[in-house]
């Protein structure tokens, strides 16, 4: 529908401009900027609050679009919207499962390493200190490539080139 000036607004109505603005305050009526920045009602808006508008107000309500292509831009709209929210939700249950994936092989790797711990506590196995090293330098490493493709993975879903 058409957008009114708060003076247009409140002349439809048959109120005061400062009771529009406190019912806009008061967050009753709800209003929109223009593209100069000068804020606007719906007539929707008013008639929603208001009721039916006065005749003698002097505001002539220009009708742009039939109720039919209001509709269809609404709904070509909301498809958009369900589309991408589709794509997004699809795209987040992927990076969901590779998590899961990396979380499952973290925990094979863990696992070991508890075992070595465990056998050192008991007293059962002294492991030399180049199994040690390599124990070491091992999780080091798979830890360096799950960061960086973490961090691939967000560079590719922002777009800009990966900072390593």
């Amino acid at each position: 529908m058409a957008q009114l000036t708060i003076s247009a607004s409140a002349r439809a109505v048959g109120k005061d401009r400062s009771t529009l603005k406190r019912y806009i305050s008061a967050g009753r009526l709800s209003v929109s900027k223009s593209v100069t920045g000068q804020p606007q009602i719906d007539v929707a808006e008013l008639m929603r609050v208001f009721g039916e508008l006065k005749s003698d107000g002097g505001v002539k309500i220009p009708e742009t679009h039939s109720p039919d292509q209001a509709l269809h831009g609404a709904m070509e709209v909301l498809n958009r919207q369900l589309q991408s929210a589709q794509e997004r939700e699809s795209w987040l249950k992927s990076q969901l499962e590779t998590a899961l994936e990396r979380i499952r092989a973290l925990e094979g790797l863990i696992l070991p390493l508890e075992k070595i711990q465990e056998t050192r506590k008991n007293g059962k196995h002294k492991g030399s200190l180049l199994l040690t090293f390599f124990w070491i330098l091992f999780f080091t490493s798979a830890a360096v490539a799950v960061v960086g493709l973490g961090v691939s993975a967000w560079a590719w879903f922002f777009n800009r080139p990966t900072p390593l």
